[in-house]
């Protein structure tokens, strides 16, 4: 009888053993398929956003369109959005035509007349369930949905029924933000439903050790509910609070304190740090190299570089308890500091020109509106510079795109090393640049167009072989000259057409009253 009431105990210990290992492992298992996931969805949203700005400056450049923003045919624009779903117009009136005008994600093209702005051209990028499912085809188990909102938008697969809420309570989930307008954000959620692995078929059937075997298969239905059930409040806590830093900045540098004082309270430590090739990044409470019963948790900092979260016990260790919230917070980290890296790339992807690297044109009209406030504000200058390379069709025309590919990146380097570190260099399109030139006066912003003007006129461009000299015409304008961002632009913009018609390779600056040629 002894015998066999050990026997059944070593069988009901090991089983309980492979148990837990497997469902470390598959739980471990779950969190990098909701990761890579919501990454690969992520990505595939990112192209479509990009494919968006795309259609919108076409559509924006299409001469019926431009001319209905001209004559205000709010009817024209109407018969050309109900073509389209997924294009809208943003009116001069700040009126809406088109549902996709106010779904989120989107891509706007601003139109001016006469110098003015007239309104936007839209074009969503919403997520949509097929590209969902495109998502989708490497981790089958895990489900994407968006909301917009708060409200649920698409899904892959069907939430059957379920709120969004449900899912987000009892599912391991990772999330990320596509775009924020006010109070109505669209978010990108994956998950993937927590459930354990009962591996009843290796609990023995022993006929005489029934007490023992049920003993043991409550003990194991005991662990498995626990893992199962949501997370103690400490836990739920400190992941909430990760989330919550997630949706108010996305900067890494700012969640990895959160991210520790999070794990630090949710496993009762003394303090902790966190540290990448050896350089502490953060730090919380009492902390000594050579305490024992450190828990050491590895992360993933700054496009996958890697990091490890020590935290120092109070006593003598750590119960599993502290190390299984260890690694939900650590599970959760990952997944927001992956966010903040992914934001920071479609933020900067969206205000950056991806040939030159400068600032785009959409990044330029928001700081403008923003440095003409600040100049009417402070009563400061505020110069502005717009150039334009002579016959550089010519190039392309000679050498081939490629060769203009480098021409234009070589003409914004100039560009941005001769601006200074407030200036805002800038490719607007096509060969068309532009400095924004906060703090400097008419003079000062003529001065740093002939330097541009003199450096490139003097650079030698190499490509297979071949030598390509090229020049540039500037126009010149400076606030308070003129009254508002747009007659700012307008005025610089007519004293390029000056320099053109005076024989390129020149400058020409406003003085509010009629153009002044330099160089």
């Amino acid at each position: 009888m002894i015998a066999a009431l050990l026997l059944g105990l070593s069988i009901a210990a090991a089983s309980f053993a492979v148990e837990s290992a497997l469902l470390s492992r598959a739980h471990s298992n779950r969190v990098d398929d909701v990761r890579n996931t919501l990454r690969g969805a992520h990505d595939l949203i990112s192209v479509r956003q990009q494919a968006a700005s795309r259609r919108a400056a076409s559509l924006a450049a299409r001469r019926e369109v431009l001319s209905a923003f001209v004559r205000r045919d709010a009817t024209a624009l109407r018969v050309i959005a109900a073509g389209d779903p997924d294009v809208g117009f943003i009116l001069w009136n700040g009126r809406t035509i088109g549902r996709s005008a106010i779904d989120l994600p989107h891509a706007a093209i601003t139109v001016f007349s006469g110098g003015r702005k007239a309104g936007q051209v839209v074009v969503a990028a919403r997520p949509d369930v097929p590209l969902l499912e495109q998502a989708r085809r490497q981790s089958p188990a895990t489900g994407l949905f968006t909301t917009v909102g708060g409200r649920l938008a698409a899904a892959s697969p069907s939430l059957g029924g379920r709120a969004v809420a449900h899912v987000l309570a009892h599912d391991l989930t990772g999330s990320t933000i596509l775009s924020q307008n006010g109070h109505a954000a669209t978010i990108l959620y994956a998950y993937r439903a927590r459930w354990g692995i009962p591996l009843r078929w290796l609990w023995p059937v022993l006929i005489g050790l029934v007490a023992a075997l049920i003993a043991f298969r409550v003990i194991g239905k005991r662990e498995v509910r626990r893992r199962a059930e949501p997370l103690p409040t400490t836990v739920r806590d400190a992941v909430a609070l990760v989330g919550e830093t997630l949706a108010a900045t996305h900067n890494p540098d700012a969640l990895l304190p959160v991210i520790l004082q999070a794990s630090v309270e949710a496993t009762g430590a003394a303090g902790g740090t966190i540290t990448a090739d050896g350089v502490q990044l953060a730090g919380r409470g009492r902390t000594a190299a050579d305490a024992p019963g450190k828990l050491e948790v590895p992360l993933e900092v700054s496009e996958g570089r890697p990091a490890v979260m020590t935290l120092y016990p109070a006593s003598a260790g750590f119960d599993p308890e502290a190390k299984d919230a260890a690694a939900w917070i650590a599970a959760q980290a990952l997944i927001a500091l992956e966010n903040a890296r992914l934001h920071g790339q479609v933020q900067r992807q969206a205000v950056t020109d991806e040939l030159t690297g400068l600032a785009n044109r959409r990044s330029f009209l928001a700081r403008l509106d923003a440095e003409v406030v600040r100049s009417r504000r402070s009563g400061s200058p505020l110069g502005i510079v717009l150039a334009d390379l002579d016959d550089f069709k010519r190039v392309n025309d000679t050498y081939g795109h490629a060769a203009g590919d480098r021409a234009l990146r070589s003409f914004a380097e100039i560009v941005h090393s001769s601006s200074r570190d407030v200036d805002l260099p800038v490719r607007l399109g096509g060969e068309e640049f532009a400095v924004l030139l906060p703090d400097t006066d008419l003079d000062g912003a003529a001065q740093l167009a002939e330097r541009i003007r003199e450096s490139l006129e003097v650079a030698s461009i190499d490509y297979e072989g071949a030598s390509i000299s090229l020049t540039a015409s500037f126009g010149v304008s400076c606030f308070p000259s003129t009254a508002s961002a747009e007659d700012l632009l307008a005025d610089a913009d007519r004293r390029l057409y000056d320099a053109k018609r005076r024989g390129k390779n020149t400058v020409v600056a406003s003085n509010g009253q009629g153009p002044v040629p330099l160089g």
